[in-house]
């Protein structure tokens, strides 16, 4: 009689702790894959943020030179006007040509300085955009590693529960 209570205490003990063994091992593997997915998120969300600052970089350094380039062509306007002043003052002509000749360079001026600031925003767009692109990038790479799911006690609970089921089962068909 002792040896089926044996067995059958024996039997659901090593299903036990198979069960709970298993459960130990699905959690570290969660462990191990959560971590993989942080640093993944991470290391995505450090990429964007580095994607920005260049790009914001970027920007500045476009209106920069736009800045400077239009402070030339203002600088070499007000050169071109004053010279056209100077050879009409020299050769004694004044008037409706000479006004003009000064419209036309004011009027040169202007659309540069328009085109110039359409440009830089045309840029500004396209550097936008391409920030959303990097956004994408990084939300794509973080979502490429699926988030890991936690094992559930009362699974490991509810195989204990068979087993001993099992166990009874098996102890009921020896002693009968």
């Amino acid at each position: 009689m002792c040896g089926p209570l044996v067995m059958a205490i024996g039997g659901l003990a090593i299903s036990a702790a198979q069960t709970v063994i298993g459960y130990v091992g699905q959690m570290q593997q969660y462990r191990a894959q959560m971590q993989y997915y942080a640093d993944n998120a991470a290391r995505a969300d450090a990429d964007m943020k580095r994607g920005y600052i260049s790009t914001q970089r970027r920007m500045i350094q476009e209106e920069a030179a736009a800045a400077a380039e239009r402070q030339e062509v203002a600088r070499e306007a007000r050169a071109a006007r004053a010279r056209a002043l100077t050879a009409a003052g020299e050769a004694g002509v004044s008037g409706l040509s000479v006004d003009a000749l000064l419209a036309d360079y004011y009027g040169r001026e202007a659309t540069y300085m328009d085109q110039s600031r359409h440009q830089i925003d045309w840029t500004h767009q396209q550097l936008m955009d391409s920030m959303h692109g990097i956004r994408s990038v990084a939300e794509d790479r973080i979502n490429s590693v699926p988030k890991p799911v936690k094992p559930s006690f009362i699974d490991a609970g509810l195989r204990i529960a068979g087993a001993g089921m099992n166990t009874y089962t098996q102890y009921r068909k020896w002693t009968t």
